[in-house]
């Protein structure tokens, strides 16, 4: 094996290594995607050197060279303009022109290549001989095509810069930019000096790779504070955007939020209340992570519980009213040692609902919308102090009802009127009041 084939074979090895990191880190993202093909043509390319090394040149060799040439212009081109999709709000159209006419020209050169060699197949099979193995007419012929797309992508990728896209996309942006110098320089230079050049690009991207999967990383680590368990393994395993595409659900709504609380805020320092509030989060976290509930969110006192999704459950209305009974006994325990003047009421509520992600003010929120969302808030809301609401279509789910209070049918503000149920109070609890406080 001669010098030449070991330096191929290394250079294959490195691209291959970091189209492998960005497909399994990082498939999900149609960037990433792009860019793990581009870097796989790179390889494939250095690999067909490397195992065709001292052998005489012939028209499937270089059919094949050019096929994977053109991938990789393609591919990388694709990776800009999916960067340009995904971040960049600005220059948006201009961008996807631009780096679609570069696509077009790089195609454009691989079919003239073709048309070239199937004109010409001596010629163009046989390299000149010396640094720069492109004739002088064959430079003049392609140079423009391919000269034409270089100069758009730069562009492109100015645009990019200037239109402040994401910052771990900007970094690889960024390295490529330095790096594609040395790639382009690969396709018109003598055989020999190709894996030193190929070599110098990657490890001149490596930089903006692995600059791209820390910056990644640290984010994923910050903002997996603000999510749900469930929505976090959901993000780290599958394709988060797929996952959480709109759709119809059965699910049951878990409401709670405090009483009397506005008074005690206005009557506490902040930081006191604060530490409250956050005591409370946690208790009702707990309990709703203890039967597969997803907290979606809370607004000031208020939190809303999702059974049923992002993940499909089963007995989804049970788990729902063991979620609404633990917060009851949990929270109002924590209100009777730090709060006594302030409760806790809950509502639960069935049915079929629109849950998934919805882009709005540049970002994206998981939400669930329908009425079983109103009837669980509405519930909440005529719920006394430790008291726990139930709709109909919960009380139906339910294989037992023999905790269940059959309260007055209530006309619940802007919603339909039907029977509301109460759950009996825990022994271990005051019995529920009537009011307010």
């Amino acid at each position: 094996m001669s010098d030449a084939t070991i330096a191929m074979l290394c250079v294959a090895i490195l691209a291959g290594s970091l189209a492998a990191i960005f497909w399994v880190q990082d498939r999900h993202t149609p960037s990433s995607r792009a860019l793990a093909w581009t870097l796989g043509a790179i390889a494939s390319l250095m690999l067909l050197g490397a195992f065709d090394e001292g052998s005489a040149p012939s028209v499937l060799k270089r059919l094949s060279i050019i096929t994977l040439e053109g991938l990789g212009l393609l591919f990388g081109l694709e990776w800009g303009r999916r960067v340009a999709t995904a971040s960049a709000q600005r220059f948006r159209t201009a961008l996807n022109v631009l780096l679609r006419i570069a696509q077009g020209m790089a195609l454009l050169f691989c079919l003239m290549t073709l048309g070239y060699l199937m004109i010409a197949p001596e010629a163009a099979i046989s390299d000149s001989d010396g640094l720069i193995t492109t004739r002088g007419y064959e430079f003049a012929i392609f140079a423009p095509i391919l000269g034409t797309a270089i100069l758009l992508a730069t562009i492109a990728v100015m645009l990019l810069l200037a239109a402040r896209i994401d910052p771990a996309e900007a970094q690889r942006i960024r390295a490529m930019t330095f790096a594609a110098p040395f790639f382009l320089l690969a396709l018109i230079f003598s055989h020999r000096y190709v894996p030193l050049l190929i070599a110098s690009g990657l490890g001149v991207f490596m930089l903006g790779a692995v600059g791209y999967l820390m910056t990644m990383s640290r984010r994923a680590q910050f903002m997996g504070q603000f999510l749900a368990p469930e929505l976090r393994d959901m993000a780290r395993k599958q394709n988060a955007l797929a996952s959480a595409a709109a759709e119809q659900r059965e699910i049951s709504v878990v409401a709670c939020d405090l009483r009397g609380f506005t008074a005690y805020a206005g009557a506490h320092p902040s930081a006191e209340v604060t530490a409250l509030l956050e005591a409370y989060f946690a208790e009702v976290g707990q309990s709703a992570a203890a039967h597969r509930g997803t907290m979606k969110d809370h607004a000031g006192d208020g939190v809303l519980i999702l059974v049923g999704a992002p993940l499909a459950v089963d007995q989804r209305a049970q788990r729902a009213l063991a979620i609404a009974a633990a917060i009851r006994e949990q929270v109002s325990a924590l209100l009777q040692d730090k709060a006594p003047t302030v409760g806790v009421g809950v509502g639960i509520a069935s049915g079929e609902a629109t849950v998934g992600a919805v882009r709005g003010a540049g970002r994206l929120e998981y939400m669930a919308v329908g009425q079983v969302v109103n009837r669980a808030t509405r519930l909440c809301d005529n719920a006394a102090n430790r008291e726990i609401l139930l709709d109909e279509p919960t009380a139906s789910l339910l294989p037992d009802r023999a905790a269940l209070i059959m309260r007055e049918t209530d006309q619940l503000k802007g919603l339909p009127q039907q029977p509301v149920f109460s759950l009996a109070p825990s022994p271990s609890l005051p019995a529920t009041d009537s009011s307010r406080p």
